[in-house]
């Protein structure tokens, strides 16, 4: 019986021990796969340099030396898989300028974020939900009035603006969509104080005092409830020749829908070679709670563009 004991314990350790030995390699045979949490996605980054610089010395018929340098950035990252739709983008543009006799001054302040995601229907329609933030990134003033700085007309979070809404998006590319909001939420927030300059008053008035940006003297919000429709068209002119639009349209339905409030930017790019690009810029803006007026900018110079 003992015999048998010690026969049969001997065999489960030489047993034991060339199943542990085959371990290893039964764990290089078995493949686990996890799901891929990037499957789906695109992303692109894009920025470009645009300097523009004049100089003047003993010119008789007058100006003023100046340089400016502006940067666009954006951002875009899209997932499709199925029937589901998810596009990113978020945009910033910003500039200075130094002119001849005085210091550096800002010319432009944006950043700017869309998403909008959408479950398939038949054709080229989806439903949707959106979400837009715009908001400057640092002070603005006004320069030929507050020569110290001592007045900011706008900052960070002052204002911010978010619009968010469902609605139904028409996509037939990544390079065209249009999307309509007819119940969309937009509110307005300004951080801390900014001011305007009142010309009957002839002096700086802030928010506590005046209403600015449409928010109400001493308060911070305001909400709005209207229809809102944006869309986007990337085109080729030539094949070294790209336009970008982006427009949005939003009508407050609670206080004077018949003021459509109007954003619109357009960028030209023309290519040179694998670095150097010359690019048209031009925006406006109409939102009657602002300035009662259309409101322009523009831009035109050489510059770098990068691809990351």
């Amino acid at each position: 019986m003992i015999r048998f004991f010690t026969l049969f314990l001997l065999f489960s350790v030489l047993m034991a021990e060339a199943q542990i030995t085959e371990v290893p390699k039964e764990v290089k045979r078995i493949q686990v796969k996890f799901p891929d949490s990037t499957q789906g996605w695109k992303k692109k980054n894009n920025i470009k340099l645009l300097i523009n610089q004049s100089l003047y010395e003993n010119w008789q018929s007058g100006g003023v030396s100046n340089i400016e340098l502006k940067t666009h950035f954006k951002h875009n990252f899209n997932y499709q898989k199925e029937d589901l739709i998810w596009d990113n983008t978020l945009l910033v543009d910003y500039g200075l300028s130094k002119v001849n006799g005085f210091e550096i001054r800002k010319t432009q302040d944006k950043m700017e974020f869309n998403s909008i995601i959408g479950g398939k229907l038949p054709g080229m329609w989806s439903y949707s939900y959106f979400v837009n933030i715009q908001t400057p990134l640092t002070n603005t003033y006004n320069y030929d009035k507050d020569l110290n700085k001592e007045n900011r007309t706008a900052g960070v979070l002052a204002p911010l603006y978010i619009a968010t809404g469902p609605g139904f998006m028409w996509k037939k590319s990544n390079d065209m969509y249009i999307n309509i909001a007819p119940i969309t939420a937009k509110s307005i927030y300004i951080n801390g104080h900014v001011h305007k300059y009142d010309k009957e008053l002839d002096r700086f008035v802030s928010n506590d005092e005046k209403e600015l940006y449409g928010v109400l003297p001493g308060e911070s919000f305001k909400h709005k409830l209207g229809f809102y429709s944006s869309a986007l068209l990337k085109v080729d002119l030539a094949s070294n020749i790209k336009m970008e639009n982006r427009v949005s349209l939003y009508s407050n339905y609670l206080n004077n829908p018949e003021n459509v409030d109007l954003d619109y930017s357009m960028h030209v790019t023309m290519k040179v070679n694998k670095l150097l690009t010359t690019q048209f810029m031009f925006r406006t803006r109409y939102d009657n709670e602002e300035y009662a007026g259309l409101q322009i900018q523009e831009s035109f110079g050489v510059g770098f563009n990068f691809n990351i």
